[in-house]
């Protein structure tokens, strides 16, 4: 188990690597978010001088900012959240993060609008859109292999909802996670299908209406 073992280094590059140990106490992904945000962001700070021992420190710096990833690149990298819903949208706009909407994984068009929306209302930027294409020299045969397309979203319990790609998958899930109280929902599934003209064509559609 690569998770639980020691990962090298020194006790905060440690730390953060190995990442919480207790499963039943996970930290809340919106601090995880923000940690991560926090590292990225000490990427591009002043270089603090290395102390006797060889660790990064710096008395008046949280420990946070204290661990640097290596090498630095000139610019600061950009950063893209992917998510589908409001809370995801805000997420990202609290952060200063660009957001990505994940229609490959819920395409109905009224939700895209809806979160697409409150993402430009909070920052004025337009988000992304990942979408699912299929392309193929035949449109039919492209149209064959979308129609196969399904997404399920299962939830057992309280925990964590995950998406899987069949029905199986989901009741798979809900059997090894000691079944019990459960949601299966079947989501609505997009994908761009065709020759490579008929998706450049979607694409442009799909930039025209959601302002992509």
């Amino acid at each position: 188990d690569v998770y639980k073992r020691q990962p090298g280094g020194l006790p905060l590059s440690t730390r953060a690597l190995q990442g919480p140990g207790d499963a039943a106490h996970k930290r809340p992904f919106e601090d995880l978010l923000a940690e991560l945000s926090e590292h990225l962001a000490a990427q591009q700070a002043p270089a603090i001088a290395p102390a006797d021992d060889g660790q990064l420190c710096d008395a008046d710096a949280p420990a946070e900012t204290q661990l640097r990833a290596q090498p630095r690149p000139p610019e600061a990298p950009q950063t893209f959240l992917l998510g589908a819903s409001v809370a995801s949208a805000e997420l990202a706009a609290q952060q200063g993060w660009r957001f990505v909407y994940a229609a490959h994984i819920n395409g109905a068009p009224a939700e895209i609008q809806k979160v697409l929306g409150h993402y430009r209302q909070l920052t004025g930027s337009p988000a992304l859109l990942a979408v699912s294409a299929i392309v193929a020299e035949d449109a039919e045969d492209a149209a064959r292999q979308a129609q196969s397309q399904q997404r399920y979203r299962v939830r057992v319990g309280d925990g964590q909802a995950v998406n899987v790609g069949t029905l199986r998958q989901a009741e798979d899930f809900v059997r090894q996670s000691g079944g019990g109280a459960h949601h299966i929902e079947q989501r609505e599934v997009q994908v761009l299908h065709g020759t490579g003209a008929d998706v450049v064509r979607a694409l442009d559609a799909l930039h025209a209406q959601f302002g992509i």
